[in-house]
């Protein structure tokens, strides 16, 4: 982020940046949970006998309008201290003084 900052930068160049980057690696984490997940819910169901646990990504919209909810959640509390915050350092100040 200093690089980017002492390249010329914006503020709001920076912030649009880190935004994404958080929101993509919360995006890759929902889809690695999704994948596991179908392999770990026959296990589950099979270990007891009356519980029968499904999760259709594709059909079901309360699971789909929960996981959006769970993605703009996780991507602006992950990544609004590094998009607000450190972005408004000023780069050039904090590598010439301690």
């Amino acid at each position: 982020m200093g690089i980017r900052k002492v390249m010329g930068s914006s503020i709001r160049q920076i912030m649009v940046q880190q935004l994404l980057e958080c929101a993509i690696i919360v995006l890759f984490a929902i889809g690695l949970s999704a994948v596991i997940n179908n392999y770990w819910l026959p296990a589950f169901n099979a270990m007891f006998v009356f519980v029968d646990v499904k999760a259709n990504y594709l059909s079901d919209f309360t699971l789909q309008a929960f996981l959006a909810l769970i993605f703009l959640t996780v991507t602006l509390l992950a990544g609004s201290y590094p998009a607000f915050y450190i972005s408004r350092f000023n780069a050039i100040n904090i590598f010439r003084d301690r």
